[in-house]
């Protein structure tokens, strides 16, 4: 353990009692059990001091340690509360940012949701008209192909529709009992 100097012991913040009695003012040190009395405050105090630094000359002397300074009620909340001032501080700016984050993100959302009707408007319409112009284009390409294989279709389809028909009113004419033509018409 390192010990301290005597100047460091000097500087030690003992407090300082002071009543006034019948015009005298006595002034003491309680951890350190040292008074004096006077009838000016400023020789009370002084010779206060004047035995202040005799007893903790001869206690740094002799090897001796001295009392710690008596902590105020004050003095005491005040070091208690002295190690958490960091972690209130930032735990204040990381509240700040946070709420700053919160109004900011609460701002968009507010001017993205008093556009939103409009914007979801024009997005519909411009999907249905997008929709409607490919659904026409492929509808348009999708007639032309099916026009194509049904008039390929026709031509193959045509003489086998003639036969049909000329079998038909061979079938008419024929309703009468009379049997009916085997094989294709000529």
């Amino acid at each position: 353990m390192n010990r301290q100097s005597l100047e460091e012991l000097l500087n030690v913040p003992y407090t300082i009692q002071v009543r006034e009695v019948k015009n005298k003012y006595i002034v003491w040190i309680d951890e350190l059990g040292l008074s004096a009395e006077a009838n000016e405050l400023g020789d009370a105090y002084g010779e206060l001091t004047k035995l202040k630094e005799q007893h903790i000359s001869r206690m740094h002397e002799s090897g001796n340690d001295l009392p710690p300074p008596a902590v105020s009620e004050e003095a005491a909340v005040a070091a208690g509360l002295r190690p958490y001032i960091p972690f209130a501080i930032k735990t204040g700016i990381i509240t700040l940012f946070i709420l700053i984050i919160l109004f900011s993100t609460q701002l968009v959302i507010t001017r993205m949701a008093s556009n939103l009707p409009r914007n979801a408007a024009t997005l519909v319409v411009r999907g249905f008209d997008h929709l409607g112009q490919t659904s026409t284009r492929v509808s348009e390409e999708r007639m032309r192909d099916i026009g194509k294989k049904i008039g390929l279709l026709m031509k193959n389809v045509q003489p086998l529709l003639s036969e049909v028909e000329k079998s038909l009113e061979e079938a008419k004419e024929n309703q009468d009992g009379l049997p009916m033509k085997s094989g294709p018409s000529q």
